[in-house]
């Protein structure tokens, strides 16, 4: 009777609840129930940090993720990190805001730091900071993929835009001359 017990599959198991239980997380489990922040998703196992972000609503472009371990251990873990939900002591996870922001100028992925940038920043993102100077030098700051508020427009000098994620910003120079 127990060999067929031990190859049963068990449909969900809460990781939270074996971990503050001390009890060791069974062979064959179909899904797991693990808690990010304060809210429980079902995943299956092995699965990446940055699917754990995604089911959990969070962009993997502006947050990280930590896993918390029965005991108050904690590691932060790479985007494309494989976490086995079945290994011992792993308890919850943590999101947390991403201090860099990769976005695309003139077709090439750059990373800021920022969440706002101004029209002059990115002129010189899209220069390797040393643009072009002149009487008649005029730049042109275009985006799409913007935050849903702002998803795509034009940026003149002396405005900020904020930034996000897979932002596309284009920089076009033109010499009125």
């Amino acid at each position: 009777m127990s060999e067929v017990n031990q190859l049963d599959e068990i449909e969900i198991v809460d990781l939270e609840e074996y971990a503050c239980a001390d009890r060791p997380i069974p062979k064959r489990v179909k899904y797991y129930l693990i808690k990010v922040d304060d809210e429980k998703f079902r995943v299956q196992s092995p699965i990446k940090a940055s699917e754990i972000l995604i089911v959990a609503d969070l962009d993997p472009c502006d947050y990280n993720l930590i896993q918390k371990f029965r005991g108050g251990r904690s590691l932060e873990l790479e985007p494309d990190q494989v976490i086995d939900l079945r290994e011992p002591g792993v308890e919850r996870f943590v999101s947390i805001p991403s201090s860099d922001i990769n976005i695309i100028v003139n077709g090439r992925q750059e990373v800021v730091n920022k969440k706002r940038l101004s029209f002059s920043e990115i002129v010189n993102i899209a220069h390797d900071g040393n643009p072009p100077t002149g009487e008649f030098i005029c730049f042109t700051v275009t985006y799409s993929n913007g935050p849903r508020q702002n998803p795509e427009g034009t940026l003149t000098e002396g405005q900020f835009i904020k930034v996000k994620c897979g932002m596309k910003l284009y920089v076009r120079t033109t010499d009125k001359s």
